[in-house]
C-alpha cells in the first residue's frame, strides 16, 4: 500500500533488517551495542538476527545484574556490621562525580546505659550439696549356716519390731536335740544309781566303824568300807557332770534354733532381698537389707569456715529442688572429711518435714566478700579476649550534643555473677555511662544515643527512667525502646 504524501511522517525506527547507521571514529553502532560484528557491518538478511543476539545481551547483562547484586549484597553486610548504617556512606552526587558522602546522624543509635558506682564488696551466696539419709540401715542375715526354708518380706515391704521374716530348715537340730535328750536321761539313770549305791555304802561304813569299836571287827574291813564310800561320791559328782554337759549341749542346740529364725530389730522398710527360700546360708551372708522407718536427717558437708558460723540447736532451711525443708543442726563432727575436705554437719528434719533417703539436698549460706568493683546488668556483658569480659562506655566527644558519643570498649574481669547481673573490677570510673544491653550488636567507635538511664532495683532487677540523668535526652519512641532494649522488645525489669 503507498502512503499519503500528505500525511506527516515520523523518522524510521531502525529495524532489524536495516543495516545500521555509519559510525563516527570513537563511536558505538548499533552491532556493538546488540552483538552484531565490529566495523558496523550489517548482518545479513537471512542470519536470524534477534535470534542470534539474545544469548549475547543476555550475557553481558547477566554479568551486570550478578556483578550489581554482589556489591549491593556486600555494601549491606559492611553497613550492618558497622552499627547499621552509622558510617559515612559514599554515593554519586548531583554531578555523578565520586567521593561525596553522607554525614553521620547527629544522634547515633538509640542504647540505654547505667551510670558505674562503686561498691565495697557483694554478699557471695553459696550452695553446698548434701543428702537424706536413713537413722539407721542394717543388712539382716543368719548366724549359722543352714538352708532356708522360709521368707515372709519382699522389697518395700514396712515390718515392725520383733517381726519373724526368715527362718533356717531346723530338721538337723530337732535330731541333734532328741540324741542328747537321750544321752541326759543315760546320766540321769547313772546318777540314781550311784546315789543309791552311795547311800548303801555309807551304812556299811558307818556299821563297820562301830565293830571296829567294839573289836568285833578288823581294821582292813572298816577301811575297806570308807575307801568305797569316798569312790562312789566321786562317781556321783562324775555322772552330774555329764548331765550338766547334757545341758549345756541341749542348751547350745535352743540357741542355734533362735538363730535359725531371723527377726526385725526397729520399725524397718525393707529395701533389698538378696536370698530365695532354698538357698543355702553361709554365717553372716546378708538375706535382707533394711533401713528406718521414721524421717531421714540430713547431711551436708561445709568448708570449715562455713561450719563455724554454726551451732548445735540453730535452725536451718535445706532445700529440696525448689522446696525448702526446715532443720535444725543436731551434730557438727569435729572433723574433716578426707575426700570431699568438708565437715560434715547432721541435721534433724522438723516435724512435718518429709523427704526420701537418697534425696539430694541444698544448704544454702552466705557471706561477705570485701573486694571493690562494680555492679553491671548481665546483658551489658560481651565475650573478650583470653577469657576476659568487655563491656561499653559511652563516651562524648567534641561538637556532640547531649547523651551523644561514641563507644569505647572496657575489658573487665568477673568476680561474681547472680541472675541477672554481675560484679566485676576493670578499666571503669566512677559516673561513666555503660551500655546496659543489647552488647552483641555494638562495635568500638560506634555512635550512640542516650535514650534512658537505668539503675538496680531493690530486687536486683534493672529499673527504668525516661531519660533519666541525661541531658536534653530525646524521648523515646516504640522503635527507639525496642532497640534500647536490645532489638528483642522484652522488659528490663526483673
Amino acid at each position: 500500500m503507498r502512503e499519503d504524501p500528505d500525511r506527516t511522517t515520523e523518522t524510521p525506527r531502525p529495524s532489524m533488517d536495516m543495516a545500521p547507521p555509519p559510525r563516527s571514529q570513537g563511536s558505538l553502532t548499533m552491532g556493538d551495542q546488540w552483538g552484531g560484528r565490529e566495523g558496523g557491518e550489517a548482518l545479513p538478511e537471512d542470519s536470524g538476527t534477534q535470534d542470534q543476539m539474545t544469548p549475547g545481551v543476555f550475557r553481558r547483562r547477566g554479568v551486570c545484574i550478578g556483578g550489581g547484586l554482589l556489591l549491593a549484597i556486600l555494601g549491606g553486610g559492611v553497613a550492618f556490621l558497622t552499627g547499621g548504617g552509622s558510617a559515612p556512606l559514599p554515593v554519586s552526587g548531583a554531578s555523578g562525580a565520586p567521593g561525596a558522602v553522607i554525614a553521620p546522624g547527629a544522634e547515633g543509635l538509640p542504647v540505654s546505659v547505667l551510670r558505674v558506682a562503686d561498691d565495697r564488696g557483694y554478699r557471695s551466696e553459696q550452695r553446698h550439696a548434701g543428702r537424706l539419709v536413713a537413722k539407721r540401715e542394717s543388712a539382716l542375715g543368719f548366724d549359722r549356716t543352714g538352708r532356708l526354708e522360709a521368707i515372709s518380706a519382699d522389697v518395700g515391704d514396712p515390718v515392725a519390731k520383733g517381726t519373724v521374716v526368715a527362718r533356717l530348715d531346723t530338721r538337723g537340730l530337732d535330731q541333734q536335740e532328741a540324741e542328747l535328750e537321750a544321752a541326759k536321761a543315760s546320766a540321769l539313770a547313772s546318777v540314781s544309781e550311784l546315789e543309791a549305791r552311795l547311800d548303801l555304802a555309807q551304812l556299811t561304813s558307818d556299821r563297820k566303824a562301830a565293830l571296829v569299836a567294839r573289836n568285833a571287827a578288823t581294821r582292813q574291813s572298816y577301811d575297806d568300807a570308807r575307801l568305797e564310800l569316798r569312790a562312789l561320791e566321786a562317781s556321783l559328782l562324775g555322772a552330774k557332770a555329764e548331765v550338766d554337759r547334757f545341758d549345756a549341749q541341749l542348751e547350745s542346740v535352743a540357741v542355734d534354733r533362735d538363730l535359725s529364725v531371723l527377726t526385725v530389730p526397729y520399725d524397718a522398710v525393707v529395701t533389698a532381698r538378696h536370698l530365695d527360700e532354698g538357698t543355702p546360708v553361709q554365717p553372716g551372708q546378708a538375706v535382707l537389707d533394711i533401713r528406718d522407718a521414721g524421717a531421714p536427717e540430713g547431711r551436708v558437708g561445709l568448708p570449715r569456715e562455713e561450719a563455724l558460723t554454726l551451732t548445735e540447736g540453730q535452725e536451718v532451711t535445706l532445700w529440696r529442688g525448689s522446696t525448702p525443708l526446715k532443720a535444725t543442726v543436731r551434730r557438727i563432727v569435729d572433723s574433716v572429711n578426707m575426700e570431699t575436705r568438708t565437715v560434715p554437719i547432721i541435721l534433724d528434719l522438723a516435724p512435718g518435714e518429709t523427704g526420701l533417703p537418697g534425696e539430694v539436698v541444698h544448704m544454702v549460706t552466705d557471706r561477705w566478700i570485701d573486694k571493690p568493683g562494680i555492679w553491671l546488668p548481665l546483658d551489658a556483658l560481651s565475650e573478650s579476649r583470653q577469657g576476659l569480659w568487655a563491656a561499653y562506655t559511652v563516651i562524648p566527644g567534641e561538637g556532640d550534643g547531649p547523651g551523644v558519643g561514641a563507644l569505647v570498649r572496657r575489658e573487665v574481669n568477673v568476680l561474681h555473677a547472680s541472675a541477672d547481673r554481675v560484679y566485676v573490677q576493670g578499666d571503669l570510673n566512677p559516673d561513666e555511662m555503660v551500655v546496659a544491653q543489647g552488647s552483641q550488636r555494638l562495635v568500638p567507635g560506634q555512635r550512640v544515643r542516650v535514650v534512658k538511664t537505668v539503675s538496680f532495683g531493690p530486687e536486683g532487677g534493672l529499673v527504668m527512667g525516661e531519660g533519666a540523668g541525661v541531658p536534653g535526652a530525646a524521648p523515646v519512641g516504640d522503635s527507639d525502646t525496642r532497640a534500647a532494649r536490645g532489638g528483642d522488645g522484652g522488659s528490663v525489669g526483673q
